[in-house]
């Protein structure tokens, strides 16, 4: 359907109050969708959602919003918008600033990766939009790892966010071009910071290596050439400048859930040539992983991934308050905080055994150490030294602010294995389950005794009603939420504490265990045996 532009009526005049989508486009006054796309040369409108013109200049005339301009008064439009568009945007010598001061991006990484664009046609342009009305900002291309050029994919990051109406936070990135598959982002280095990387990991660089002819100088097809080599996956420009211009090898993807396409289903094609068998990977994402049950959940995809693709897996981790992202975490802690990180980073197997489960193993919002791998925080305010042996060693101080019983706190911890340990002694000895069927030691009666499955289960639900969960948001903060009131939680954890007490004995069809309240019992010869846990006959 074509365009349409009503005689009585120019949209453009009433372009500034509309609520801007994504891909340059609207929302439409008449049906809500962001699909109303405005032709600015021309005053054309159509919205691709309702077709509905004349319902559209009907909306807008009816609020007496909307009507023809005269030439002075849109060219004075056109200059106030233009200010303010100004006055939002960064000199180049800012942006410089965000990199080297605000990510400890080195200098020469940054003056050969990092572009000012200002011009709002030639920002369209890169980023293959039909129109673009906001701030100017800072752009890299990425290199391609096989050729060694710079391409026409990259990132672009406004020098104010972009509040589109379909998301609920505001866009800081955009990856371009518009319509491509948001590709990897590979960045340029300089000889010196690429020896640094050689000499970390003790993987010379032949004379055969350096190709000068490449924008790269060859560094990323040596990379390919050497699978020991470990990569560390992160995401953002600035983040993996700042991880480069330290001594590791850093891929930018413009997401965790941008590292695989298909819903999931495998690896997107810019990393995959990097992902081999053998290859160290390091997933180095923003520290509130921990609330953020979205990001761990791609993440555990993502991971499962690689895996099985037989690279060598590993999630790096540290404390929120040290930094959200590691350029903050350098910042603020020194490159010596990621490098702990790094050397404590958890197999991805671990790392995959801490999370909560939900729904029998759906979502979850931990890890073993709280979301980090040394350095400040854990413990109390008096400063005293957390146990690190208990999994929520991390959420101490918040209970404890919260006034919380800490013992109840199951974020970092399976809900199963709580349950397990707090309830059914976990190591005591004093639980054990012979074909199916829960016994517990009674010590004032020195026997085993019989536990109905109803019990066990009303043992589970009375300790679902004690546990919490703590959750983090920028709004409210610190959450106290109650999960585990659920069937499904005390199934889960049910089959899981039959499953690790059953020492899988094998006893007669009768299975009734003898309760014994002598001191002592008979046996061959007449010797006498003292009662004990260990000790019991099938009637």
């Amino acid at each position: 359907m074509a365009f349409t532009s009503e005689p009585t009526f120019d949209i453009r005049n009433f372009a500034h109050q509309l609520t801007q989508a994504k891909k340059g486009r609207y929302n439409c006054p008449n049906c809500g969708k962001p699909k109303l796309s405005i032709d600015r040369h021309s005053g054309k409108y159509q919205c691709w959602g309702c077709y509905d013109t004349k319902a559209i200049a009907k909306r807008c005339c009816e609020a007496q919003i909307a009507r023809i301009l005269t030439s002075p008064e849109r060219e004075e439009r056109r200059r106030q918008e233009e200010s303010v568009r100004l006055a939002n945007s960064k000199s180049p010598q800012q942006r410089e600033a965000e990199w080297v001061t605000g990510s400890r991006v080195a200098p020469e990484i940054t003056a050969k990766n990092l572009r000012h664009i200002d011009h709002p046609p030639a920002i369209a342009q890169l980023l293959n939009w039909n129109w673009y009305g906001h701030t100017g900002g800072w752009y890299v291309f990425s290199c391609d790892p096989k050729t060694g050029q710079l391409g026409k994919s990259g990132q672009f990051k406004p020098d104010t966010p972009i509040q589109f109406p379909d998301h609920n936070e505001q866009q800081k990135y955009l990856s371009f071009p518009k319509g491509g598959k948001s590709s990897a982002v590979y960045l340029l280095l300089t000889l010196n910071y690429w020896q640094t990387i050689s000499e970390r990991f003790n993987v010379p660089i032949e004379d055969a290596d350096i190709i000068r002819a490449r924008e790269d100088l060859g560094f990323w097809l040596w990379v390919l050439n050497h699978p020991e080599l470990p990569i560390v996956l992160t995401e953002g420009a600035k983040k993996s400048a700042c991880l480069l211009s330290h001594g590791w090898i850093a891929i930018s993807i413009s997401g965790v859930w941008m590292g695989q396409e298909g819903k999931g289903t495998k690896l997107h094609p810019s990393i995959r040539p990097f992902i081999v068998p053998g290859r160290p990977v390091y997933l180095a994402f923003d520290s509130d992983i921990i609330v953020k049950e979205s990001v761990e959940a791609a993440l555990r995809q993502l991971g499962r991934l690689i895996k099985k693709e037989r690279a060598e897996i590993f999630v790096t981790l540290w404390h929120l308050d040290q930094g959200k992202g590691v350029d903050d975490l350098i910042v603020k802690e020194g490159a010596i905080a990621f490098e702990q990180a790094f050397d404590e980073a958890l197999p991805y197997s671990q790392w995959l055994k801490s999370l909560q489960p939900d729904n029998n193993g759906g979502n979850g919002s931990g890890n073993l150490r709280g979301g980090g791998s040394g350095g400040n925080g854990g413990g109390d305010d008096s400063g005293s030294t957390p146990d690190k042996s208990n999994p929520e060693w991390f959420y101490e101080r918040i209970s404890k602010q919260l006034n919380l019983p800490f013992e109840n706190c199951v974020t970092a911890q399976t809900f199963d294995g709580w349950v397990y340990r707090r309830e059914f002694g976990a190591t005591a000895g004093d639980w054990r389950v012979i074909d199916s069927a829960f016994y517990q030691w009674k010590e004032h009666l020195d026997y085993w005794q019989h536990q109905k499955d109803t019990l066990i289960n009303a043992q589970i639900a009375d300790a679902g009603e004690k546990a919490y969960k703590l959750k983090h948001s920028k709004e409210f903060g610190w959450q106290v939420v109650k999960p585990y009131e659920t069937n499904s939680h005390k199934e889960s954890a049910f089959k899981y504490i039959r499953s690790r007490l059953d020492r899988s004995l094998e006893l007669p069809s009768n299975t009734h265990l003898v309760a014994f309240k002598t001191v002592s019992w008979i046996c061959e010869r007449v010797r006498l045996c003292p009662t004990a846990k260990s000790i019991f006959l099938p009637a």
